[in-house]
């Protein structure tokens, strides 16, 4: 579970560039929730990017095969225009065992 969350929080600085105000990365948030029967753990930052080149980067993509792999599910957004949040969904089952 570890891998895919370095790999999705190295390409949100790399999306975060700096080059302009809207892009500068200021901190990467982790959220871990239950709702319903699903565990989310949300990572996400304040800087805007494209989010198809985002979701193409061969890093998201191995990523989401790698949580894939581990019963679980990736969806990326762009939270309205306000940033990045890649989203990670297991069935609550398997996290609670």
């Amino acid at each position: 579970l570890l891998q895919p969350m370095v790999e999705l929080a190295a390409m949100m600085v790399d999306a975060c560039d700096g080059t302009e105000d809207d892009s500068r990365l200021d901190s990467i948030e982790v959220v871990a929730f239950h709702e319903g029967e699903t565990t989310h753990i949300d990572l996400s930052c304040s800087c805007a990017t494209d989010m198809e080149a985002f979701r193409r980067n061969p890093s998201c993509e191995r990523a989401a095969r790698r949580v894939g792999q581990i019963g679980g599910r990736l969806q990326t957004d762009d939270m309205a225009g306000t940033g990045i949040r890649a989203r990670l969904l297991f069935p609550a089952r398997e996290v609670r065992g």
